[in-house]
This record gives C-alpha cells, sequence and structure tokens, in this order.
C-alpha cells in the first residue's frame, strides 16, 4: 500500500487494522485517479469504494502508514 501511493506522489495517513482501512491521501487529481485505478486492479480492493473531494494540497507534509495490531 505505501510503495503503490509512493509510485503515485501521494502524501497523507493510513491506517491498516483488523477492521480495514482507513486512509486520506492527497495529490494531483491525475495521482489519485492512477492510484485508485490501481488499487482496484488487485482482487482484494476491487469493490473498494473511494471517497474524494478537492482541497489546496497543503494538509499533510508526509506518507505515513500504520498497521494497527
Amino acid at each position: 500500500m505505501r510503495a503503490l501511493a509512493q509510485k503515485h506522489g501521494l502524501l497523507g495517513r493510513m491506517l491498516i487494522a483488523r477492521e480495514g482501512v482507513n486512509a486520506t491521501f492527497e495529490g494531483t487529481p491525475e495521482a489519485v485517479e492512477a492510484y485508485t485505478t490501481e488499487l482496484h486492479k488487485n482482487p482484494l480492493f476491487a469493490d473498494v469504494v473511494i471517497k474524494e473531494s478537492a482541497s489546496a494540497g497543503n494538509s499533510f507534509n508526509k506518507l505515513q502508514v500504520k498497521v494497527r495490531k
């Protein structure tokens, strides 16, 4: 998950837990679209609903991915 976000230059946070995945990313519209397209190619994430919203793009200064046990 981290590698895919890095590949598309996304910044933000992702929390992976037994209950599911919660993520908020920011990037260019093209990068977000490419990430979503590639994510949906994985059978594990094919049906994941992605919510998008526009922003100024200054919310995050790095990418964080945490796994909660």
